[in-house]
């Protein structure tokens, strides 16, 4: 271990973390420890998510924060390629009610309904906004925890317990949302699975008990409760005494012996691609890191989420007024997402330029009207050249005249003079991604008489657009 992590220490201000860790990984020879060839590609976003954090190794040499890396490493998902025995894809993905915004999938399976959620445990502080009966304004009422060992203060508990059951209705809500989102993610079939207790009244009649009150299956009751009353009372079901089975952990160490070769080192590879395949790589890496910096691809995020806002509430209801009113609220996004202080104004800025460019423009405008089988930010998965891919189609509708637009927008920007030129070049560019769309979106229709699909780039800051015919091949 010592001399794997030695060449680590000295290279540590001369090398990016990635390849740092994936370094000493090797030397460590941490491929033969993998059971499956997936984990390769688990490694393999695992490594490339460290890829982020070169920047601030490279300044200064500063330590990374582990707590936001943790949180990064938490939302990564793991390879999609798990096959079934039959050697083909297994399309089934295992993830939380949040990560699931925004998806779709044939069936949704949700387990567990019964079992409330975790409490938050007692706060220091507790407080809560409520309007003035009398004034209409908006009152801050605070609450202290009572010091242990301290005297009963009734008025001062009351306010405290008030505010916790506040906070505890407005998890309710939360919990009813979130069930709404589960359910909705499904387009054929959706399972609620949950356990319920049957009790037996004095009188020998079978009821059943009420679930939890801050559990997903309490939202569901008032409905599902007759059912369940009749399915409980029409059949019996015997369950089987359980057999204890001694069973072993799967977390068997695993030693790897000295002499394990480390891998072979790659064919000498020339500075340009040699052949289609690897041009479409460069094609797609260069598109994949289109920022030069974190603050730059925050910047895109927030504008993609306020497009997608104005799109889903109406253009007409957003006024170039109403976006520099938000403009707190677009600081406090790009902020949470981990935009420095100092680099806020001017990034706020640049997010009110791009949304008040899109809404003033005609063509822009017109990209966020209301249409026919309208979407925004839809989230899509299939198969390209035999490998599953997901996809975010920024927006996408069938106008007027049946045709089907799928368009991407760009809020990049180009200080020349021959802007012409940088939209013709960025069409190129991303043209293979635009058609990759369009033959997963496609694909989704069964019917023989699809509308025409035409593909356009909108460049918000540029007020810019590129658009052509996509022919299906």
């Amino acid at each position: 271990l010592r001399d794997a992590i030695k060449p680590a220490l000295a290279t540590r201000r001369r090398s990016s973390l990635r390849e740092t860790v994936e370094n000493t990984w090797l030397r460590l020879r941490g491929p033969a420890a993998l059971l499956r060839e997936n984990d390769l590609d688990d490694a393999a976003m695992l490594f490339a998510l460290l890829d982020t954090e070169a920047e601030a190794q490279a300044s200064g040499g500063q330590l990374i924060d582990l707590v936001a890396l943790e949180i990064r490493v938490d939302r990564l998902f793991a390879g999609a390629r798990e096959t079934s025995p039959d050697g083909g894809i297994r399309p089934v993905q295992i993830m939380t009610i949040h990560k699931s915004k925004g998806l779709e999938f044939d069936t949704v399976i949700v387990p567990g309904l019964h079992r409330p959620p975790r409490r938050d445990d007692k706060k220091l502080i507790v407080w809560t906004e409520q309007v003035n009966a009398d004034t209409f304004e908006r009152e801050l009422l605070l609450a202290p925890i009572r010091e242990t060992g301290a005297e009963d203060d009734i008025e001062a508990d009351a306010i405290y317990r008030y505010v916790v059951q506040q906070d505890r209705a407005k998890q309710h809500q939360e919990i009813v949302r979130l069930l709404y989102v589960a359910a909705t993610r499904a387009e054929s079939r959706l399972h609620l699975l949950g356990t319920f207790i049957v009790k037996t009244d004095d009188d020998g009649v079978e009821k059943l008990a009420l679930p939890r009150p801050d559990s997903l299956l309490a939202a569901l009751w008032p409905a599902l409760s007759p059912t369940f009353l009749e399915e409980v009372t029409t059949a019996r079901v015997e369950i089987p005494a359980p057999v204890l089975v001694a069973t072993r952990s799967s977390q068997i160490p695993m030693r790897i012996a000295d002499a394990q070769p480390l891998p072979a080192m790659p064919d000498a590879i020339s500075g340009y691609a040699s052949n289609e395949k690897a041009s479409q790589v460069a094609e797609k890496s260069a598109i994949d890191f289109e920022w030069a910096g974190e603050t730059a691809r925050h910047i895109g995020s927030v504008v993609h989420a306020f497009l997608q806002r104005i799109a889903e509430e109406g253009v007409a209801a957003w006024s170039n007024e109403r976006i520099v009113l938000a403009t707190p609220l677009i600081k406090r996004e790009l902020a949470r997402r981990g935009v420095a202080v100092d680099e806020l104004p001017a990034a706020s800025a640049r997010v009110v330029e791009a949304l008040g460019n899109t809404i003033a423009d005609s063509r822009g405008n017109w990209t966020l009207q209301s249409h026919n089988e309208a979407r925004a930010e839809w989230r899509l998965t299939g198969l390209q050249d035999g490998t599953l891919v997901n996809i975010a189609i920024d927006r996408t509708f069938v106008d007027a005249q049946n045709v089907r637009w799928i368009i991407d927008f760009k809020t990049g920007s180009h200080e020349g003079a021959d802007v012409d030129v940088f939209l013709d070049n960025e069409a190129k560019r991303y043209s293979a991604q635009l058609e990759t769309y369009a033959k997963i979106l496609s694909a989704m229709y069964a019917r023989a008489l699809q509308p025409p699909i035409r593909l356009g780039l909108y460049f918000p800051m540029l007020k810019g657009w590129r658009e052509w015919q996509w022919n299906k091949t």
